[in-house]
């Protein structure tokens, strides 16, 4: 029986690779090893993923964090945590096209994880892509990502569509600004969108 380090370092490669059906296979196989280890879980869901069955993931999801302890140190010394089945399972909600669901799942991530500037981006993008849209939520949502990692391009992006979705030429001025700083291409592109969207408002 492989150790975790083992399948962790395999999967790694797997993952790379692209390689989603051995990746399937050694998951489900680690999960029939060591049903309360979340990673394995993970593992499984994200194949089903990549594989194009986000139904079949979210069943995965759900069992994972019914199946897996948390806050638990392993064997590696390091702790479980929830928020990364909760941040999949929200990618597979939005993907089986239920999109308050995936809201829910994300939320829950951010309870357990606050600090990781992707799920609040990724939260914000639901948001923003809702029927009806909500703006405010992915504004805020943009913005807490922001303040944890202010020199991301996609972020400042995202916060600067919204900026122009609500008709704000200056916060579109001030996300130009900064985005000229990190990345001159980006914020000639991002800029162009901008516009339009602003065009559209008038």
């Amino acid at each position: 029986m492989s150790s975790k380090l083992e399948r962790l370092e395999i999967a790694t490669k797997l993952e790379k690779s692209g390689n989603w059906q051995e990746m399937l296979i050694l998951c489900e196989e680690w999960a029939s090893d060591e049903p309360q280890d979340p990673d394995a879980w993970l593992g499984i869901g994200n194949s089903l993923r990549k594989l194009g069955n986000p139904a079949e993931a979210i069943l995965t999801y759900l069992k994972g964090l019914e199946r897996a302890p948390f806050h638990v140190e392993d064997s590696t010394g390091e702790f479980y945590d929830a928020a990364p089945l909760w941040y999949q399972l929200g990618h597979a909600y939005n993907e089986s096209g239920s999109p308050h669901k995936a809201v829910e799942a994300f939320l829950e991530a951010v309870s357990i994880d606050p600090d990781v500037a992707e799920i609040w981006n990724d939260l914000g993008v639901i948001y923003i892509n809702m029927i009806p849209r909500e703006t405010k939520a992915a504004f805020d949502a943009f913005s807490k990502a922001f303040d944890l990692d202010p020199r991301n391009v996609n972020i400042l992006k995202n916060l600067g569509v919204v900026y122009a979705m609500c008709d704000s030429e200056q916060g579109v001025h001030q996300i130009f600004q900064l985005l000229s700083n990190l990345d001159k291409s980006a914020s000639e592109n991002f800029l162009l969108q901008a516009k339009e969207i602003l065009s559209h408002h008038k």
